[in-house]
């Protein structure tokens, strides 16, 4: 990422990879070395949907770690002019002294979306139409540090900005 040059990969917790189950998995920390500033990022794949093990909503996990929720909601974000405008949830947790602006969405190969629950209506169309279930857990965290919360979330959507065209060739168009 161009304003984000150095990178290291992080390491997921054994428990948790085995509940997620993934394909395929990505989980670095870019960091800005002018700045200090640093944003994370993880994605969890799946060639399908249709198994034991699927991804789930961060409102899930964060919590049960110990991040407290203390706001909520869903963002319009034009990714794509070809596409329809993604929707990206915004969750903002607190732990302690730290507070994290958590934005997530799940790609598949035709659609960027904030809800579970339209994910999987979308399967059930997809699996009709083109035969395909794949899809992604898109999780960007950015540290709210000397800035507020929208400059935050500001900074994470610069960042989602640049990463979306990376993501999108990582699903193969349909044939």
């Amino acid at each position: 990422m161009a304003g984000l040059p150095a990178s290291q990969d992080g390491v997921i917790d054994p428990e948790a990879y085995e509940m997620l189950s993934p394909d395929d998995i990505l989980n670095r920390q870019y960091f800005d070395q002018a700045t200090g500033r640093s944003i994370g990022l993880f994605v969890a794949y799946y060639k399908t949907q249709i198994r034991a093990k699927n991804a789930h909503d961060p409102k899930v996990c964060l919590p049960g770690s110990g991040w407290n929720p203390q706001l909520s909601d869903v963002l319009t974000r034009q990714f794509d002019a070809d596409r329809q405008p993604a929707t990206i949830n915004r969750y903002v947790v607190a732990k302690g002294n730290h507070r994290n602006v958590v934005l997530y969405w799940y790609q598949t190969h035709k659609r960027s979306l904030a809800r579970e629950q339209e994910l999987r209506l979308f399967r059930m169309l997809d699996t009709i139409r083109d035969s395909r279930t794949d899809m992604a857990l898109i999780r960007i965290i950015v540290p709210v540090e000397q800035e507020d919360v929208e400059a935050a979330t500001k900074r994470g959507l610069a960042f989602a900005d640049e990463l979306y065209p990376h993501i999108k060739t990582q699903f193969p168009p349909t044939t």
